[in-house]
């Protein structure tokens, strides 16, 4: 199984806060990989988990890295790419 690997930086002006964390969990499953994002502190969460995401704290303006590893990496890292770098829909 090939690992991706990603980073990107946080644009949208509330950070990652629920409804972004919400976007990341339900992308990440959608495929079947699996999914890990460690936050600017080198906190490391399951992409799939709100509660783990909730312990990142990644404002404006930080980098997070995300990890996938399965048979459709490729695919699920390059729609978390675009989640994030399109600042998960918001204004």
């Amino acid at each position: 199984m090939d690992n991706h690997r990603a980073v990107v930086r946080v644009i949208n002006k509330q950070g990652l806060h629920a409804r972004p964390m919400s976007l990341i969990v339900k992308t990440a499953r959608s495929f079947e990989a699996r999914v890990s994002v460690t936050g600017p502190e080198g906190q490391r969460a399951d992409g799939t988990s709100v509660f783990q995401l909730m312990g990142l704290l990644a404002p404006q303006g930080s980098e997070l890295v995300i990890e996938a590893e399965g048979r459709q990496a490729t695919e699920v890292l390059a729609a978390l790419i675009e989640l994030v770098e399109g600042g998960f829909g918001e204004p």
